[in-house]
């Protein structure tokens, strides 16, 4: 055990000859004998930080995976693939963060595209052993509302996993699925992830998300509360 001023540091994991280290808030890389934050401020404050033995994505203090009904952060990105029913084709990753619903994908075999919009996220990923998959997939490092239009092919499974409606309200927006519409092949399958943001003032945001994909053509839409998402097909 080492310390950094008056926090404790343990030993977290070995990641391409380097050590990394971990206190209660923050994740360290050891380089030179010295320790260097894994933090960074893009337009947000990003960092990582360890929840259960891996490494987890905070932007602004807000943690940006679903963990608390989970064992762990990797489970609910396994559900997510399970419930979807990846296996094999080719797989879209929107919003893929640390990537590690893009790895799930990628271990049932799909052929995998991943967007993320922020270099400091993808930047924060190459020190995450958990992440090497992102760096597997087709990675497109840009605005998802500028990427979608400009891709070719056409997917077989579709995972949407938006930051909260108020920090990303294009990407919940008719124009948006109907981008997702476009690139879906008819019968893909298709999870969005909505969140419970509003919730405790009677806010039921994945009503008025399932409205909006109804009115797109999408069919067979149903709620997954433990995942807080939408599951559905396209036409």
């Amino acid at each position: 055990m080492r310390r950094k001023g008056e926090r404790d540091l343990v030993k977290c994991y070995k990641w391409q000859g380097k050590q990394y280290w971990a206190d209660e808030r923050f994740i360290y890389v050891e380089e030179k004998g010295e320790l260097r934050k894994l933090a960074l401020f893009e337009e947000h404050y990003y960092k990582l930080r360890m929840w259960k033995g891996v490494p987890i994505l905070e932007i602004d203090g807000l943690r940006m995976h679903l963990i608390n009904a989970f064992s762990g952060p990797l489970c609910y990105a396994k559900e997510v693939a399970e419930r979807l029913g990846a296996k094999g084709g080719k797989a879209l990753d929107i919003c893929a963060g640390l990537g590690y619903i893009t790895g799930e994908l990628i271990k049932r075999g799909c052929e995998t595209t991943a967007i993320e919009k922020s270099q400091a996220v993808v930047a924060l990923a190459k020190h995450n052993p958990y992440s090497k998959w992102l760096f597997e997939s087709k990675l497109v490092v840009g605005d998802a509302y500028e990427v979608l239009p400009t891709l070719k092919q056409k997917f077989d499974w579709i995972v949407h996993d938006p930051p909260r409606i108020s920090h990303a309200p294009l990407l919940y927006s008719r124009n948006f699925y109907r981008m997702i519409k476009k690139c879906a092949k008819s019968g893909a399958r298709i999870y969005h992830y909505v969140g419970s943001v509003g919730k405790r003032k009677g806010r039921e945001i994945w009503k008025e998300v399932k409205k909006r994909l109804e009115s797109c053509g999408f069919l067979d839409i149903e709620y997954e509360e433990r995942l807080q998402g939408l599951f559905f097909t396209a036409p």
